[in-house]
């Protein structure tokens, strides 16, 4: 892929390859986080934001960032997160906060990452799109 089409190029709505690997970087080292918090009974920082909003602030944040800093990042964020997943057991991923101050509904590791994009996991859903865009280059 050559340079220009990852920082000029939309992929996504107005959004760059280099914006959307920006953007799941943002989600992955927040879902790393959210393990934690939800393992100590604690709702995730991100729960009850905006995604729009958090999405626009993770490509701001990182807007200055090199191409090279921008994917070594991503990869680093889902090796942690590989790594943390690994860690869990069979009843880290069913623990459950059920806290109606917080959450209409219950709130579980194994729930978080059920999560659907384009029919695959947020970053399969989101490589999907990224192959569909290649091959119209």
């Amino acid at each position: 892929v050559q340079r220009k089409n990852l920082v000029k190029k939309k992929v996504l709505g107005k959004w760059t390859l280099r914006e959307v690997i920006t953007h799941l970087t943002a989600w992955n080292r927040a879902q790393t986080k959210a393990i934690d918090e939800i393992l100590t009974g604690h709702k995730p920082q991100w729960w009850g934001l905006n995604a729009n909003k958090f999405n626009n602030r993770a490509v701001i944040k990182r807007k200055s960032r090199s191409l090279k800093m921008i994917t070594e990042e991503w990869h680093r964020s889902f090796e942690v997160l590989i790594a943390r997943l690994n860690k869990l057991t069979d009843e880290d991923w069913i623990t459950t906060l059920q806290s109606k101050k917080y959450f209409k509904h219950r709130v579980s590791i194994q729930a978080m990452f059920a999560y659907r994009y384009e029919g695959k996991d947020h970053e399969g859903g989101h490589a999907k799109q990224i192959g569909v865009f290649l091959k119209t280059r």
